[in-house]
């Protein structure tokens, strides 16, 4: 069990100036063109949904990335949320903030399911999430079962079905069936 927190730690929501903002020189965490391109493809999309996190310097501590990608869109402002964290808990945050997302797993049929339906959704470009269009057909195709070797993808037409419950899938499913479709269940 992690060590309850010994003092106060206060914090501030603000809008500040971009140009004031300063990329913390201890980040570790690397930030690729593809990963810059996702960060700048959301902000765009969606706007700043989220505060970068600042210590009482204007360094940010959590969201470098979106930093960078605010400069690149050519943003004048982002909102922030200035934390009294300094000197070794400042660090550990920053590395705590990464960490932990690192940490977590995806749910890979709900995942396949949701990448597949925004895929077909013409108000939003399912790119925005940050997957190809190779990763979501892998990802779909691991979840079927199918053999998902990326170097070997052949022409498939998939269709998911989301049913408000289990009778109506397994009707669904023994349709598909009697048609002689290849149909598999997900849950």
């Amino acid at each position: 069990m992690p060590k309850k927190i010994s003092k106060t730690t206060k914090t501030k929501f603000e809008t500040v100036d971009v140009d004031d903002l300063v990329h913390d020189p201890a980040n570790v965490r690397l930030h690729d063109e593809r990963n810059l391109d996702a960060i700048m493809a959301s902000l765009a999309r969606f706007g700043q949904q989220k505060p970068i996190v600042v210590g009482e310097d204007n360094v940010v501590l959590a969201g470098n990335g979106t930093l960078a990608a605010a400069k690149q869109l050519k943003w004048s402002k982002l909102d922030v949320m200035r934390t009294s964290l300094t000197g070794s808990d400042a660090i550990a945050y920053a590395i705590a903030d990464n960490r932990t997302a690192e940490l977590a797993t995806w749910d890979k049929d709900g995942l396949a399911q949701i990448l597949a339906s925004l895929q077909n959704d013409t108000d939003v470009d399912h790119l925005v999430t940050g997957y190809t269009d190779d990763e979501i057909k892998r990802l779909i195709n691991s979840v079927v079962g199918e053999e998902a070797d990326a170097a070997e993808f052949k022409q498939e037409y998939l269709v998911l079905v989301n049913c408000v419950n289990e009778q109506q899938q397994g009707e669904v499913f023994d349709m598909c069936k009697k048609q002689n479709y290849e149909a598999k269940l997900l849950s």
